[in-house]
C-alpha cells in the first residue's frame, strides 16, 4: 500500500474499542508514561478514565473529502481506499520571487489586535464538530482581517454543522473541504457558542467538561449530554426577528496551501489563520503544555483545527495552534506542535479561503 493510500486509510480509521491494550489509555499509567519520556510537552489527566469511546470519537471526527464518490465506491473489498484526489481545491503554492522575511515568531493575534476572534476558543462539546468550527473560525478571523477590522460578525458553526455536512449526522464528523464549498455556494449564517444570541444561528451542545478534567469546572460533565445529535437543518434563525439569508456570509475563493512550512507561513501573514487537518492520537487526549510530538498510542481520527502563528523555544520549532476542546484544556485552550516534520500529517491537509467583503452578495446570492 503507498504512503497516499495509507493516509487515505486512516482518515477513515476510528478507535471503538481497547481490549487488551496495556496501558489503557485513559489510565493513570499511561499519563505518567507520557511524561517519563522527558519529552517536548507534559501530559495530565483531561479525560475522565471511565468516558465512553463513543464520545472520545467525536473529539477527532474530521475526514479527507473524495471529490466524486462515496466510502463504498472509494473501497476495494478488504476496505482498502484506492488511488485517488484526496480533494479538487487549487493549491497554493510558494511564490519563489517572494522576497518577504519570515519572522522567527509571528502570532496573528498581534498583528490584527482589533480581531479579537483570533484568540478566542470555542468548545465543541460531545459533538464531532472540529470541522465545522475550524472552518467557521478562519472565516470569521478573515472577514475581520481583510475588512480592516470594520466587519466582525463571528461565522455560525451550528449553521455549517447541520446545513453543510457531508452525509449523516454532522456530529459524526465531516470534511473542511466540503463546509468550504458550502460557503462558496450557500453562505454561512451569523451565530455564535452556546447560549450567546449572537447573531443568527447558537451552538445547541453546552460547554461541558470530564470529572477528572478541572474539578472547579462550573461547567456541567460531558457524560450528561453525551448521546445528543446535531439538529437537522433548518435556514430561520434563532430569533425570528433576524433574518436569515441577510445574516449569510459568502466566500469568495478557496484553496488548499502547499506543504512547504515558508508557504503556509506566507499565508498566514498574508491572509491570517488557516485551518489544518491532523491525525490525532490517544496522547493528544492528555496534553497539558509544552511543543506536542506523538510519543505513544494509536490513532483516534483526523482533526481539524485552527493554525495562528509560529515560533522556537530551546530550539525546537512549532506552529500555535487554537483547539475547539474549551479554555480549560491545553495551553488555556491552544497547543504547540513541532513544526517543519510533518508532525502528525499538521502540514499536509491546510486550507484557506478569502471572504466576499461586498455585502450586497452577501444578500443577494
Amino acid at each position: 500500500m503507498s504512503f497516499f493510500v495509507l493516509l487515505l486509510f486512516l482518515c477513515f480509521t476510528f478507535v471503538s474499542s481497547k481490549p487488551g491494550y496495556d496501558p489503557h489509555p485513559l489510565s493513570d499509567q499511561f499519563i505518567d508514561r507520557i511524561n517519563s519520556y522527558g519529552s517536548t510537552w507534559r501530559a495530565k489527566r483531561n479525560i475522565h478514565s471511565e468516558t465512553s469511546w463513543k464520545m472520545i470519537q467525536k473529539l477527532s471526527a474530521s475526514r479527507i473529502k473524495y471529490p466524486t464518490v462515496t466510502d463504498d465506491e472509494y473501497s476495494d473489498e478488504d476496505g482498502d481506499f484506492q488511488e485517488g484526489d484526496v480533494d479538487d481545491l487549487d493549491v497554493l503554492v510558494l511564490d519563489e520571487n517572494s522576497n518577504i522575511t519570515i519572522p522567527s515568531e509571528f502570532d496573528a493575534r498581534q498583528k490584527w489586535p482589533y480581531c479579537n476572534s483570533i484568540g478566542q476558543i470555542s468548545d465543541q462539546s460531545v459533538c464531532g464538530s472540529c470541522w465545522a468550527f475550524a472552518t467557521t473560525e478562519m472565516i470569521t478571523d478573515r472577514i475581520c482581517i481583510h475588512s480592516l477590522g470594520s466587519s466582525t460578525p463571528e461565522i455560525s458553526a451550528q449553521d455549517l454543522l447541520t446545513c453543510g455536512f457531508w452525509n449523516g449526522d454532522g456530529c459524526d464528523g465531516s470534511s473542511v473541504v466540503t463546509a468550504l464549498e458550502y460557503w462558496v455556494d450557500n453562505g454561512i449564517s451569523t451565530g455564535g457558542g452556546f447560549g450567546s444570541k449572537n447573531g443568527c444561528k447558537s451552538y445547541t451542545f453546552i460547554s461541558c467538561t470530564n470529572e477528572d478534567g478541572n474539578k472547579n469546572s462550573t461547567r456541567p460533565k460531558c457524560s450528561d449530554v453525551d448521546e445528543l445529535n446535531a439538529p437537522t437543518c433548518d435556514k430561520r434563525c434563532d430569533d425570528i426577528r433576524i433574518d436569515y439569508e441577510t445574516s449569510l456570509y459568502f466566500g469568495n475563493k478557496i484553496y488548499r496551501i502547499e506543504s512547504v512550512v515558508r508557504t503556509i507561513q506566507l499565508e498566514i501573514l498574508n491572509n491570517g489563520p488557516v485551518i489544518a487537518t491532523f491525525m490525532a492520537y490517544e496522547d493528544f487526549l492528555h496534553y497539558h503544555h509544552g511543543i506536542y510530538r506523538y510519543l505513544m498510542g494509536e490513532e483516534l481520527g483526523y482533526h481539524s483545527v485552527k493554525i495562528i502563528g509560529w515560533g522556537e523555544e530551546d530550539g525546537t520549532p512549532y506552529w500555535v495552534v487554537a483547539n475547539s476542546y474549551n479554555d480549560e484544556w491545553g495551553e488555556d485552550g491552544f497547543f504547540r506542535i513541532l513544526r517543519g516534520t510533518n508532525e502528525c500529517f499538521i502540514e499536509n491537509f491546510l486550507y484557506a479561503g478569502i471572504p466576499e467583503l461586498n455585502p450586497v452578495m452577501n444578500k443577494v446570492r
